[in-house]
This record gives C-alpha cells, structure tokens and sequence, in this order.
C-alpha cells in the first residue's frame, strides 16, 4: 500500500522521506527531485501543490514542501533520490485534500 497523509487545502508544510535503511555503506544522497500528478487524471500538479520540485537534502531525510490543492482530490507524489554511488531510488506517496 502507499502511504499518503491528508492535508487542508490552505496548509503549506514540509513533508520527508527518510532513507536511512535504504542506504548502502559510505552512500549518500546527493540530490532529490519532486513531482505530483493528480491521481484521478494523471494531469501534472507539480506547480498547484508543491513549492518546488527539487528537494532538500537533510543528512538521510529528503524533504519538500506541500501547499494548496483542491479540495476532494488526491495527488501522487513521486520521489527520485540520487545517490553519490549512481543508484537512484523512488517513492510513491499520496497527498489527500481533505473536502471537509
């Protein structure tokens, strides 16, 4: 299952991934890029509910900002770290806009 977390659609908050168990030995993250879709449409929302599409790195945590949204919808979120060895991994997350 993906994880997702629910949101109003006026918060602005960062969220994190931590990659500490997923690191091999004297690997580190180099950098890390953002994008969201709406899930239902597939359409690009990247600009509508992320400050920005490329993360911050935080020792083993990569971290990105969430904002807007519309109300009722859920968007997908995809990670893709960098690491200084070539390897580069992906998460999913789904961000909900809670219509309440």
């Amino acid at each position: 299952m993906v994880p997702y977390f629910i949101k109003q659609p006026s918060e602005i908050y960062p969220i994190a991934f931590n990659y500490a168990g997923q690191l091999p030995g004297g690997v580190t993250i180099s950098s890390g890029t953002l994008s969201a879709r709406n899930a239902s449409t597939g359409a690009d929302a990247s600009a509508l509910v992320l400050d920005s599409t490329a993360a911050a790195i935080d020792g083993v945590n990569v971290v990105a900002r969430v904002k807007s949204g519309v109300a009722g919808i859920d968007y997908q979120l995809n990670f893709l770290v960098y690491l200084s060895d070539a390897s580069v991994l992906e998460d999913n997350m789904v961000m909900r806009v809670a219509s309440y």
